[in-house]
């Protein structure tokens, strides 16, 4: 092979080099982000599709005196005329549940085993309570209206037929149902507290069966 020749060979042999030496560089620019994402888990699978989402509901607040508790208690009374639950069961189980401070949330993990997430002033658990898109589950009224609504069936269940607010041990059955569901263990030591606690908020008083 002359000279000459061997100079045309290698410059196209250089040419082809090169070239696919810039489709390796690409190649790996690619594929270095992709895994870093795999790494991580983006786009993962969610393995509870009925898990709460927490990006759809407003950023958790420190339940500190600057939560503003007085926004849980204000309109009871307005709540009693709507719903039929006396203010001071109301502020019983608020006072239990959040402590009177609305934008609190707790984590709790109820018959099925999986963790809940349990928001506002009567700590409504939103995964079995849906909400509108547009409704904030943390707003008092919005709080109010699901977490009534299943304080009134847990009276209904224990009182039989409509609703007694002063009967203790209705009273007391009822919060048994809120507090631990209406197939919980009422029994447990923690919901037994819980139930003398609401009664005694609530200044309830007499013979219980």
């Amino acid at each position: 092979m002359q000279p000459n020749e061997r100079g045309v060979v290698l410059g196209v042999l250089g040419v082809i080099l090169s070239k696919l030496l810039t489709k390796c560089r690409v190649a790996i620019a690619i594929s270095i982000p992709i895994s870093l994402a795999i790494g991580f888990g983006i786009g993962q699978r969610v393995s509870d599709p009925g898990a709460l989402d927490t990006t759809a509901l407003p950023a958790i607040v420190s339940t500190s005196a600057s939560a503003a508790p007085g926004r849980c208690y204000e309109n009871v009374d307005r709540w009693e005329r709507e719903y039929g639950v006396p203010a001071n069961i109301q502020r019983a189980i608020i006072k239990m549940e959040s402590g009177g401070k609305w934008r609190a949330t707790s984590t709790t993990r109820p018959i099925d085993g999986e963790p809940r997430q349990a928001v506002g002033c009567f700590q409504v658990v939103a995964h079995w309570n849906r909400f509108a898109a547009h409704e904030d589950p943390y707003d008092p009224d919005t709080n109010a209206r699901v977490g009534l609504g299943f304080l009134l069936g847990c009276n209904n269940r224990a009182a039989g037929h409509g609703q007694n607010w002063t009967d203790a041990d209705i009273v007391l059955r009822t919060a048994y149902c809120y507090h631990a569901g209406p197939h919980g263990n009422w029994s447990a030591p923690a919901v037994q507290r819980y139930g003398l606690n609401v009664l005694a908020l609530s200044g309830i008083t007499g013979d219980r069966a």
